[in-house]
């Protein structure tokens, strides 16, 4: 739809796979798979948002109320920190930490989101 805006908000994104691959020979592998590469799985990305995980710095909201949520608190900081040294590459990546309550954690993003539609 080139005449249309629109905006897509994912809780996951394809290039998240290469945190969980056992080594980077893998997921070249999977590329090569898709017939794709890095540079174009992010370009299906304008921008990329990392809300830090509950788990590092608000350990008390990090529950198992989620069924899908199986990792413990150690491993959810390790995905998560395994996350952004992969998308840290992106040529727009921003994080957002848990230097306030949840309430004011999506205020900021819903800010910065708004900040960057303002540019685009």
């Amino acid at each position: 739809m080139p005449d249309k805006n629109i905006l897509m908000l994912l809780d996951r994104a394809s290039y998240d796979a290469k945190a969980y691959m056992s080594s980077p020979e893998i997921f070249a592998e999977a590329l090569s798979e898709l017939n794709t590469s890095e540079s174009e799985l992010f370009k299906n990305y304008d921008v990329v948002f990392h809300l830090i995980t509950a788990a590092d710095g608000a350990i008390e909201s990090y529950t198992h109320a989620n069924k899908a949520r199986t990792e413990t608190a150690e491993e959810a900081i390790l995905v998560d920190r395994l996350l952004i040294e992969v998308w840290k590459k992106h040529h727009r990546f921003f994080i957002i930490d848990n230097s306030t309550g949840f309430e004011e954690k999506v205020r900021r993003i819903i800010d910065e989101i708004l900040n960057f539609l303002k540019i685009n």
